[in-house]
């Protein structure tokens, strides 16, 4: 079953209102998100979604609004996040529209820290598209030279020339429930790697147009390709893809820039247009 969520100020639908928040009844700063993230303590993280120089704000326990730029200035951004995440440490990840990778450590003394080629000496750092946080807070950047590993300690750069990395680039990561890492790349590949070996799959389209990849509890892979309208793929984890577009299913659009799943597995997309979305499986 499909449901469609439309937010608007008076509106119920299903007896659950929305709550919004914008410039005119709150002090955030924008009105324009195009990443959210949660952490351990409940603080929510939203990252700018358009105009020059990006901005990370964080939403202290659904009371104050705090523009983390300002805050923190170690560094500025020039560009907007391109992928986003909060570590399990609470250090937020963000990798920017020019291919950038930041982190910011939250509360007293924190500061955000630049990671590029000469800092952690692997070049392939200057090309990032993707961040995944797994089980054991270990960081991998899906880049155009491969896949780098961070172990909080030391980078580490797998590629098809050292490593058994089965293509490059890697254009999007996620992380299992069983701590098994997914990668998209190549030129139609996708790939499972368990921390000793790599199982390849081949998708029906462009890797490189996956616009965000998002794993449920019961191992199906799901993915949104963004502006190019092919609506919402899945993979069951063996061999079987489903694409669920306008046409043959209730979905709201088929220009799916987010994916997610809660708690109850309930797949939840967003797009350009249509509103939201949200999927039980049937």
């Amino acid at each position: 079953m499909i449901i469609f969520l439309f937010a608007s100020y008076g509106i119920s639908l299903n007896a659950q209102n929305w709550l919004i928040y914008d410039t005119a009844n709150s002090t955030t700063p924008y009105v324009g998100y195009s990443h959210i993230q949660i952490d351990t303590s409940n603080n929510k993280w939203f990252a700018k979604a358009w105009g020059w120089g990006g901005r990370t704000i964080r939403f202290d326990i659904d009371t104050i609004w705090e523009d983390r730029e300002n805050l923190y200035m170690g560094l500025v951004f020039t560009c907007r996040a391109g992928a986003m995440k909060v570590d399990k440490e609470n250090v937020v990840w963000e990798v920017t529209t020019n291919n950038k990778v930041y982190s910011l450590t939250d509360g007293p003394g924190g500061y955000w820290r630049y990671h590029d080629g000469d800092s952690t000496g692997i070049p392939a750092m200057n090309g990032v598209f993707d961040v995944a946080v797994d089980h054991h807070n270990i960081k991998w950047f899906g880049t155009n030279g491969g896949l780098v590993k961070y172990d909080n300690s030391t980078f580490t750069l797998l590629d098809t020339v050292s490593h058994t990395l089965p293509f490059e680039p890697v254009n999007r990561v996620a992380v299992d429930k069983n701590n098994n890492l997914w990668i998209a790349g190549g030129t139609d590949g996708l790939a499972k790697y368990d921390g000793t070996n790599w199982q390849v799959y081949t998708m029906p389209y462009p890797a490189f147009r996956t616009s965000k990849m998002q794993i449920d509890s019961n191992l199906n892979v799901f993915f949104g390709l963004g502006a190019w309208g092919y609506g919402l793929y899945k993979f069951d984890g063996t061999s079987t893809w489903t694409n669920y577009t306008t046409t043959n299913s209730g979905i709201s659009t088929d220009k799916i820039f987010t994916v997610n799943v809660d708690q109850q597995n309930k797949i939840w997309v967003g797009g350009a247009d249509g509103g939201a979305s949200s999927f039980d499986g049937t």
